[in-house]
């Protein structure tokens, strides 16, 4: 049975050199600048970064310790990966 509520982010390999600016989030999947405003697409990560999860889930298996919050996700990404866009919340952090 699939777990509506979580689903495995099949993260890129991240560029070695990339600048972050203060009005910049890396994207949780690619490590790529993402401007803040307008607010980006976010997404509730855990398992150290290796799953979404909806809000409304209670943690499970992870618990709280194996969350690690809010991690903006780029526009290019959510396009790429459609998969994650019904975990994708605009500007929630």
């Amino acid at each position: 049975m699939t777990d509506l509520k979580r689903i495995e982010i099949m993260g890129e390999s991240w560029p070695k050199h990339v600048t972050i600016r203060d009005d910049q989030s890396p994207c949780i999947v690619c490590g790529r600048a993402v401007n803040n405003t307008p607010p980006p697409w976010m997404l509730h990560v855990c398992n150290g970064g290796g799953t979404a999860m909806m809000d409304d889930d209670d943690h499970g298996e992870y618990g709280l310790s194996g969350c690690i919050g809010m991690w903006a996700i780029g526009a290019a990404c959510l396009r790429t990966h459609p998969e994650l866009k019904p975990f994708a919340k605009r500007g929630a952090r």
